[in-house]
C-alpha cells in the first residue's frame, strides 16, 4: 500500500454488490464482487460527482443505495490517503532527476543547507523556488496522510511524514524516521529484499532506543494479534456446544466434565483478551 502502491492497485480489495452502484457509475456489472483500484479508476470522478449528491441528502433520508454509494467513495478515500501517507503516488510522485525517495531527502537537505547563500550557478532566488516547490510539495503530503508514522515520547506529538519534512524548514535536523522509511521504500520498490530487511531492523534498533514505550508497544500488539484470543476463544465456545450436544447421546457425564474444563479455558482467555485489548 505504502511502498508499492502501483502494486497494490492490482488487488481485488473494494468489494461491490450492488449493481446500481456500478451503474450510476458507469460500470458493468457482472458476477465478481471485487475490484481493482484500477477498475474504479476511470470511474473516480463520477464516483465522486454521485457521492457529493448523496452526502448532500440528510442522513436519516437516504436510500441503500446513496448509503452504499457514499460508504464506497470512503473507502476509496480512505485507500487513497494511505497511499500518499510516506510518499505522494500519482502523478505527484516523481521529481525530475530524482529516482528515490532517499535522493528526494537529500535534494531537501541540501537546498535546506544552501538556502543562505547561493551555490555556483543557482542564485538564491532560485534557491527559495526549489525550496518552496519542496515545501508545497510536503505540505500536500501532510494533508494527504491518513495516520502519523514519525514517533515521539507522547502519543499526541507524534507527526505524519510530510509534517516532519516541513518541520525541518526551519534548519533543524528531520526526524531519524524520515530516513529509515526513505530506504525501506527505495529497497522494497527495487526488490531488494537485504536491504529493505536491514532498513527495518535499523529502523527497529532506533525505536527501541528512542522510544522504547512505542516499541513494547508494538511488540505487545504484535503478539496479540498473532495469537487472535477472541477467535481461538470462539473456537473453544464452538467446541463446547459441541460436547454438550454430544452428551446428550453418549458418555453424558465425562462430555460434560470436558465441556465445562474448556469453558474455563475459553473464560480465562477471553476474559484476558477483553482486559488486554
Amino acid at each position: 500500500m505504502v511502498f508499492q502502491p502501483d502494486v497494490a492497485d492490482t488487488f481485488p480489495v473494494f468489494e461491490i454488490d450492488d449493481p446500481d452502484v456500478l451503474g450510476s457509475i458507469g460500470m458493468e456489472s457482472g458476477r465478481q464482487r471485487r475490484y481493482r483500484f484500477l477498475d474504479l479508476q476511470p470511474h473516480l470522478a463520477e464516483l465522486q460527482t454521485q457521492s457529493e449528491r448523496a452526502g448532500a441528502v440528510r442522513p436519516e433520508l437516504r436510500s441503500r443505495f446513496q448509503k452504499a454509494l457514499l460508504r464506497l467513495w470512503e473507502q476509496v478515500l480512505l485507500y487513497w490517503r494511505i497511499q500518499n501517507t510516506l510518499r505522494l503516488t500519482g502523478p505527484d510522485s516523481d521529481l525530475p532527476g530524482v529516482t528515490g525517495h532517499v535522493q528526494e531527502i537529500e535534494a531537501y537537505q541540501t537546498a535546506l543547507k544552501e538556502r543562505g547563500g547561493s551555490v555556483v550557478d543557482r542564485p538564491v532566488a532560485d534557491m527559495n523556488t526549489v525550496l518552496s516547490a519542496f515545501q508545497a510539495r510536503y505540505q500536500t503530503l501532510a494533508d494527504r496522510a491518513e495516520f502519523r508514522a514519525l514517533p515521539a515520547g507522547a502519543p499526541d506529538r507524534w507527526a505524519s511524514l510530510g509534517q516532519g519534512l516541513l518541520a525541518g524548514s526551519d534548519g533543524s535536523p528531520l526526524h531519524p524516521a524520515i530516513g529509515f522509511y526513505a530506504r525501506m521504500g527505495d529497497a522494497r520498490r527495487g526488490g531488494d529484499t537485504a536491504a529493505f530487511r536491514q532498513a527495518l531492523f535499523d529502523y527497529r534498533d532506533w525505536l527501541g532506543e528512542h522510544v522504547p514505550g512505542a516499541a513494547a508497544q508494538g511488540r505487545r500488539e504484535g503478539l496479540f494479534n498473532r495469537y487472535q484470543p477472541f477467535y481461538k476463544s470462539l473456537v473453544l465456545y464452538v467446541l463446547i456446544c459441541g460436547l454438550v450436544f454430544l452428551s446428550f447421546l453418549r458418555w453424558p457425564g465425562e462430555m460434560r466434565r470436558t465441556a465445562y474444563g474448556i469453558l474455563v479455558l475459553a473464560f480465562i482467555v477471553h476474559t484476558g483478551a477483553c482486559w488486554r485489548a
